[in-house]
């Protein structure tokens, strides 16, 4: 006889979550606007020999790096001073509980080059950051040096 399908919980049929409240969001996803932002600094980006957030995710932790891509400000409930995100990946930018007015002053820049050194943090690699420039400013004096001089370095 066939039996009759029901949709409450039991031994055959667990409950995944209580409530809606027990769903997690979403992750967010990096942006390609974020890569596309970072086009214009190419040649800059490889002086400095920055990598990409998805090979440095990859990353033992203790690896120094420098990384590259747009600020964005961390969700509430994240203990990251920003997130950065360079449209291959996104990842969290922790500042030591000693770091300078300026180290956290520097941090505020839209599109940031960042030294730093991986860790893992919550299941996840994040950046410890060591020091953090504005890289449209950086971009802007490159610029003005490459005018001056009449040829690339």
């Amino acid at each position: 006889m066939a039996q009759r399908l029901t949709r409450r919980a039991g031994p055959e049929h667990p409950v995944l979550f209580a409530s809606e409240a027990d769903i997690p969001p979403a992750p967010v996803l990096p942006d390609p606007g974020a890569a596309v932002e970072l086009d214009s600094y190419r040649a800059l980006l490889e002086e400095a020999e920055a990598i990409a957030l998805a090979a440095v995710a990859e990353a033992a932790p203790g690896r120094e790096v420098v990384v590259a891509g747009r600020r964005e400000v961390p969700a509430a409930d994240e203990d990251a001073a920003a997130v950065l995100d360079d449209g291959t990946a996104r990842m969290r930018l922790l500042l030591g509980s000693a770091a300078s007015a300026a180290l956290r002053e520097s941090l505020r820049a839209r599109v940031l080059l960042v030294s730093a050194t991986t860790a893992r943090a919550d299941g996840a690699t994040v950046l410890r950051v060591s020091a953090a420039h504005d890289l449209r400013r950086l971009g802007a004096e490159r610029e003005a040096l490459v005018r001056a001089t009449g040829r690339r370095r």
